[in-house]
């Protein structure tokens, strides 16, 4: 069925505009990692620390920190944006690639959302938490429908 509708040949689409979306959050969450830490610290985590009583150093260690796992997920994007120019291709490896990438986008969203509401005990999880459960499962879907396009091709 993927094949005839053609779905094999273009997810690669769904693969690069998740990348995109992806990226788009990162450059946006990076922007701004001082809003990001006082939504966690009042919203999720109940607290009512004021980050203003920090001094000039602090601020900007803490900052760093929210700004790390972005940039590192980064990388998550350049090699989504690899996946899916392979799949562009046709190339069977690369939806092997895409499951991997996709499941284990997938874990972290669920590991992560799990972690602040289990160990952290936030009534829920934090929007980043969401949006890897989402980012995951969509090429995750959408691969597994269009697996049989791919298994006529050959590496």
């Amino acid at each position: 069925m993927s094949e005839e509708s053609g779905f094999s040949r273009n997810v690669w689409w769904v693969v690069i505009i998740v990348s995109c979306l992806f990226l788009a959050f990162n450059v946006f969450a990076m922007s701004n990692p001082s809003s990001i830490l006082e939504t966690a610290l009042s919203k999720y985590a109940g607290s009512s620390f004021d980050l203003g009583q920090l001094d000039k150093t602090t601020r900007g260690f803490l900052d760093m920190s929210m700004i790390k796992p972005l940039w590192e997920g980064l990388w998550a994007v350049v090699f989504g944006m690899f996946i899916a120019l392979k799949l562009k291709r046709m190339k069977k490896y690369a939806w092997t690639l895409g499951i991997m990438w996709s499941a284990i986008i997938l874990a972290y969203g669920v590991i992560q959302g799990g972690y602040e509401m289990v160990i952290l005990g936030w009534s829920a999880p934090c929007f980043q938490s969401y949006l890897f459960l989402i980012f995951g499962i969509i090429p995750l879907l959408c691969l597994v429908v269009a697996k049989k396009g791919f298994s006529q091709y050959e590496e």
